[in-house]
């Protein structure tokens, strides 16, 4: 996926997977890969290292299922149970109508909105009540286009049981299917405090038994005008906002200098 983007007066071009791209772009000021390969560190001006949780789909059904933690196979298998159906919806009206549930999402939890657009270029699966038909929740999916990663990438779910699970489980069950090498989880941040979010959230996607491996950020420049500020930008990045890129994007869009 690809968003074209401005900051203030300079064109920023955001890459998700694709290096090739990535690594071709002379033109944009700014140039934005995000991406599981290694690439030269030489070449980039930033290079942010995240952590996410990657499976292996090569392994058969069964041999996921079965690295399944004991609680999340019970979990999918109680959404069952509680009617919960999940479909990947494929229209635009119907993408369209889930927007509307994602942004009501967004404003409770008091984080930015993505643009409707992007969820074109997604995977997208929802979970309905069998019996009322209403929403239980829904999650994106970034797809590579050479087949190596299935990677979750947005959620909005109201918790009423075990919607979430399900979810990613069918996503999973999908990726294998058409082809896909590896499902990537998102980012997760390891920690030891019980009492974070990031631990409940890092501990929610490790039940799922995917391997915990690196995720980067990489930032080019092309603007040599700019090159000052984004050396001068660092520390920012690297210690005052703790490698987390998301959020430097929620501070741009709550400036309203990212459009």
């Amino acid at each position: 996926m690809i968003r074209n983007r401005k900051i203030l007066f300079w064109r920023l071009r955001d890459i998700w997977l694709d290096h090739n791209v990535f690594l071709e772009d002379k033109k944009s000021d700014i140039v934005i890969l995000h991406s599981s390969k290694v690439l030269n560190k030489n070449k980039f001006n930033i290079i942010i290292l995240k952590k996410t949780f990657t499976i292996d789909l090569s392994q058969s059904k069964n041999n996921l299922l079965k690295n399944f933690h004991k609680t999340l196979r019970w979990s999918i298998n109680k959404a069952k149970r509680e009617h919960v159906d999940v479909k990947k919806i494929e229209t635009k009206k119907n993408i369209d109508y889930f927007y509307k549930f994602f942004c009501n999402f967004c404003e409770k939890k008091k984080i930015p909105k993505p643009a409707v657009k992007e969820f074109y270029e997604y995977d997208v699966f929802v979970a309905k009540d069998k019996i009322t038909n209403k929403y239980l929740g829904g999650c994106c999916f970034l797809k590579d286009n050479k087949k190596n990663i299935y990677r979750y990438k947005h959620g909005a779910v109201i918790y009423r049981g075990q919607e979430n699970e399900a979810i990613i489980w069918n996503a999973i069950k999908r990726a294998k299917k058409e082809g896909y090498k590896s499902f990537d989880m998102g980012g997760v941040k390891p920690t030891d405090d019980k009492k974070s979010y990031d631990y409940r959230h890092y501990s929610f996607k490790k039940r799922f038994g995917g391997e915990l491996s690196d995720f980067y950020t990489y930032i080019k420049v092309n603007n040599f005008l700019l090159k000052p500020l984004i050396y001068l930008s660092k520390p920012i990045i690297y210690i005052f906002l703790r490698n987390q890129s998301n959020t430097i994007i929620n501070l741009l869009n709550n400036l309203k200098i990212l459009k």
